[in-house]
């Protein structure tokens, strides 16, 4: 659990262990006060959502979260609370909303339904402590390190002697915490290799075991061990098969690597007492090479983008050329014939290495673009015509620095198979304003087409605010736009859909913008 509240509130209600879990999980991604609401987070999670709200409920009672009743504009779905509004209309007569200056009188109050909404604030709830960090000594000689007794709230959490055998071997390993520290920056550890205790080599084991495991990632950080001891292969395998099945997923690439050593060895064993390790490794699922999300995910850092209105993030968009946007016509709708797209600008968040940067959209450029169709507004089946294809591309009123590079439209013309992974970048809600940069993947991913090969049906999650986000293949290369929420299932949606950008490419080779020097270059690759 990434909250003390949540571990509590777990220990309570035992038969709500996937619900609590999944809540902590979405409050550890809030990075603001944020606004939650139970249909949402039951879409997200696949989770019954009466079980959410009551968890959600139980959050409130502990004081983590704060119940807020909210109403929804009927304009323009923004949510005001309920309070203020009847606040407004006491004393004014009519609310007014802030964001379409749409009225609600007394007569419209009284019949709309109220809207439950969640407040977190993350700096008001403390989180879980670093059990390996806090009970860490200055030196490495401490005897009672292995015996100490080890406290787990989660069933699925490693047992004294898993944790024992585990630590054992990855000291075996290393002879000094910059040894850990290189490890983790080219393993499975990277994404935390910053968080990592570095007081004594036996703390920065205990850190990297218990951080790896939070994540569900402690079986592929054992499997990586191979590389740097390949005599121990077979220990290492039976660790690692044994550690991730307790997980209730595996990774693509734990499977395929997991098949490829144990073709190359004899059947691993290891003695784990009466606790057996998964026996059978036999998937050829694929996988994604390390090396390439890395670059991919730094990549997405430089290149996606906020697509910001006059006062609010509006979705996503992506560079394509130094000074060209890709993102969806309904993300910047009210702007394609308009006059004040001085207020429409791009915003790229803070990386490593850059600073964040907000560009603004040249005013007087013609928006190449393709409106989506009424089926998608209504969300139903009936294909769009072949120009309906729901993109924008804007100029920026000027070139980005060419360090950033760009997403080519010409990266590959061929859609993945039916069960590849698909792989998003982008800037999701459910927050206001949108989240920083959030990868998301689904494997098996790919759908399939609609039955006019205008729409790509995939599985991986987005929310409101993914609009115009790049979609990847697993080779990392750019094969659509996402768009929209594909098919309506009891309680939430089945998948959700993007343009493949053959498409685009094609509708913009015979459109009114095709000798437009920008377009041209960008056509030519």
């Amino acid at each position: 659990m990434y909250f003390q509240i949540s571990a509590s509130i777990a220990e309570d209600n035992a038969e709500l262990k996937k619900e609590i879990e999944f809540v902590d999980s979405m409050l550890d991604e809030a990075e603001a006060k944020s606004v939650y609401q139970a249909i949402q987070l039951a879409r997200i999670s696949r989770l019954d959502v009466n079980r959410i709200e009551t968890v959600l409920d139980l959050y409130v009672v502990e004081k983590a979260l704060s119940y807020v009743e909210m109403l929804k504009c009927e304009q323009c779905n923004t949510l005001a609370e309920f309070a203020i509004v009847d606040r407004a209309i006491r004393d004014e007569g009519v609310f007014e909303c802030s964001i379409c200056d749409g009225q609600i009188e007394r007569p419209d109050f009284d019949s709309m339904d109220v809207v439950a909404s969640y407040h977190f604030d993350p700096s008001k709830v403390s989180r879980a402590t670093n059990a390996g960090a806090a009970n860490s000594t200055s030196g490495d000689s401490d005897s009672n390190d292995n015996d100490r007794p080890q406290h787990h709230s989660d069933p699925s959490d490693l047992s004294e002697r898993e944790s024992r055998i585990v630590t054992e071997l990855l000291l075996d390993c290393f002879e000094s915490v910059d040894d850990v520290r290189n490890f983790a920056s080219d393993s499975s550890a990277r994404p935390f290799r910053q968080d990592l205790e570095t007081k004594t080599l036996r703390s920065c084991v205990r850190s990297l075991i218990e951080q790896a495991h939070r994540r569900e990632l402690l079986g592929e950080v054992v499997l990586d061990l191979e590389r740097l001891a390949s005599k121990k292969r077979e220990q290492i395998v039976a660790i690692a098969n044994h550690i991730e099945a307790k997980y209730e997923h595996r990774s693509q690439r734990f499977r395929k690597e997991i098949s490829r050593l144990v073709e190359s060895s004899t059947e691993p064993r290891f003695d784990l007492d009466q606790e057996s390790f998964l026996e059978e490794a036999t998937s050829r699922n694929p996988f994604l090479d390390l090396g390439g999300l890395r670059d991919w995910l730094d990549d997405a850092e430089l290149r996606v983008c906020r697509v910001r209105g006059d006062v609010e993030d509006l979705g996503t968009g992506f560079l394509i050329a130094k000074d060209l946007i890709l993102t969806c016509h309904h993300v910047v709708d009210s702007f394609i014939e308009e006059s004040d797209r001085e207020y429409l600008s791009v915003c790229f968040d803070q990386s490593k290495n850059t600073n964040e940067m907000i560009v603004g959209v040249d005013p007087e450029w013609d928006i190449p673009h393709s409106k989506p169709s009424v089926a998608d507004e209504l969300g139903t089946d009936d294909p769009p015509a072949p120009d309906e294809l729901d993109f924008a591309i804007l100029k920026l009123s000027k070139e980005i620095e060419k360090e950033r590079g760009i997403f080519s439209l010409h990266d590959t013309k061929r859609l993945p198979l039916e069960g590849d992974p698909i792989l998003i970048a982008g800037h999701p809600g459910p927050n206001a304003p949108l989240q920083h940069l959030k990868f998301s993947m689904a494997s098996p991913g790919f759908v399939g087409l609609n039955d006019n090969e205008t729409r790509m049906i995939y599985k991986t999650s987005t929310l409101k605010g993914s609009s115009g986000s790049p979609v990847f293949n697993r080779k990392f290369q750019l094969i659509g736009l996402h768009h929209n929420r594909g098919e309506q299932g009891e309680k939430y949606y089945q998948n959700n859909r993007g343009i493949p950008v053959v498409k685009i490419v094609s509708h913009l080779q015979e459109s009114k913008w095709k000798s437009t020097p920008e377009i041209v270059a960008l056509l030519n690759g």
